[in-house]
């Protein structure tokens, strides 16, 4: 027999939901920048091997002002900035998925036998159809909070 889930994994849960349905496209982006067979970060690399190889054959080793080799330093450089700008773009909604949660879920916590309430009638106890069922049952106990 399993364990019932407990609030914590029913937060958990929430929190991973929201930063995967922001950052699961970006992800992918990031993926199609960086792994991409065709990409130019990959592009370059292979143009880096490829030189190194040449170099390699004909006895030389790279310096630093090669070419090939700056090149594969600026795409790297850039995809790198572009990987960043995408996660910057992207900062304030995943921290909002969090936001979100914050006010349920501590309710949850504080008013445990509430949650255990919720979580026997297969409500997850975060959710915002909970917070209304804690803040009608708070009311009606006559306790002050305020979320």
């Amino acid at each position: 027999m399993t364990d019932a889930p407990t609030i914590s994994d029913y937060i958990n849960s929430a929190l991973d939901s929201g930063y995967n349905r922001i950052m699961n496209p970006v992800n992918k982006q990031i993926d199609n920048l960086t792994r991409a067979q065709g990409s130019q970060l990959q592009r370059a690399l292979k143009s880096l091997d490829e030189e190194a190889a040449r170099l390699d054959a004909d006895g030389k080793k790279m310096s630093i002002d090669n070419p090939v080799l700056k090149e594969t330093l600026r795409v790297i450089e850039q995809t790198f900035a572009t990987v960043a700008s995408l996660i910057q773009a992207n900062d304030n909604q995943i921290e909002a998925t969090g936001s979100v949660i914050a006010v349920p879920s501590v309710t949850a916590k504080v008013f445990l036998p509430l949650a255990g309430e919720m979580i026997k009638q297969g409500v997850d106890p975060v959710s915002s159809k909970a917070l209304g069922f804690y803040r009608e049952q708070i009311k009606k106990r006559g306790i002050k909070w305020q979320t």
